[in-house]
């Protein structure tokens, strides 16, 4: 079941943000990424795909080399600012896994730092730091929290436990977020619940801006909609 704490649907991801602004992006898994603002990007044909229960599920393994990947570009309006965090969140159960690792996440700041989280069925690593693996069950979904003041720095949380803290690394690929089977050389099958990002102000602000957020775009669609 769906965490509905931060629940923005529908055009929540088709919203782009504006230099500057705080903002929130939420993908709910039921329907495909690309019918609400991201791009899809395929290599050797793609995945496999279909709508579960309200979730997305990924099978690359029929199509092995392939990569199926889901990416929203930003021009220079990704990162938080003064007095706000980057904020991202996603739930995902990893069922199989052909090769070492294949569905990733990743996030690429205005100035090119990136992290990105490759998983297995049992564990997760920042691929910039490939030593350091945090251990999950295999098997069921887990919740995942990633937060950053600066784009410097970062926190994984994994049902709300500490999993993983360090530093971006820097590259020269910036703004972007992006998420899926990005691996080529291996196949795996995964279910994404959902997967959400932006920035908020932190701490307490927080909340009231994501539910203020909330309200806007539900009075947005029904002004589109013709209802008020």
């Amino acid at each position: 079941m769906k965490s509905r704490l931060l629940p923005l649907l529908f055009a929540a991801c088709t919203i782009p943000p504006s230099l500057g602004e705080p903002y929130w992006i939420a993908y709910e898994g039921d329907v495909f990424p690309e019918n609400c603002g991201w791009h899809r990007r395929t290599m050797g044909g793609g995945a496999e795909r279909y709508i579960e229960d309200g979730v997305f599920v990924l099978d690359s393994r029929p199509s092995t080399p392939s990569i199926d990947y889901y990416k929203i570009e930003f021009n220079g309006a990704l990162d938080p600012g003064e007095g706000e965090w980057f904020h991202a969140c996603w739930r995902l159960r990893v069922d199989d896994l052909i090769g070492p690792a294949d569905p990733t996440l990743s996030v690429y700041s205005d100035d090119g730092a990136a992290v990105a989280f490759s998983f297995t069925e049992t564990g997760v690593r920042n691929i910039y730091d490939y030593e350091t693996v945090a251990p999950f069950m295999p098997g069921v979904y887990h919740a995942f929290e990633f937060t950053s003041p600066d784009m410097v720095t970062y926190e994984l949380r994994i049902d709300d436990e500490l999993a993983l803290a360090g530093d971006f690394y820097q590259s020269f690929d910036g703004s972007w977020f992006g998420w899926g089977d990005e691996v080529q050389a291996a196949a795996s099958l995964t279910h994404w619940d959902y997967v959400r990002f932006g920035v908020i102000p932190e701490p307490a602000g927080g909340i009231l801006f994501v539910f203020a957020i909330v309200l806007s775009i539900s009075a947005r669609v029904r002004s589109r909609a013709g209802l008020e």
